[in-house]
């Protein structure tokens, strides 16, 4: 799936740790209050993050390398551990 950075960064990671009270381990889920915030997609920041283009608010399309002047849109990426999403090409 596509995502802008600011939507990805609302999403939980399965890669992110927080140290487990108490204990030499670490955890990725957590109930307490406020331990998700810790737990969240990086974006950017992480080494699996996968820039994919742009989505032209005009048109909708998602281009990989527009010209400068047409970047009217959102940057788009995806994480990269999954794969790289299809992006609604043909198979």
């Amino acid at each position: 799936m596509l995502l802008t950075e600011s939507v990805a960064r609302q999403n939980w990671c399965p890669q992110a740790h927080i140290p487990f009270q108490g204990s030499k381990g670490a955890i990725n889920v957590s109930r307490a209050p406020g331990s998700t915030a810790n737990t969240r997609c990086f974006g950017a920041g992480c080494m699996a993050w996968r820039w994919a283009g742009w989505r032209n608010k005009t048109f909708g399309v998602v281009a990989p390398c527009p010209d400068p002047i047409e970047r009217d849109g959102e940057r788009l990426g995806y994480c990269g551990l999954a794969g790289r999403p299809d992006m609604g090409r043909e198979p």
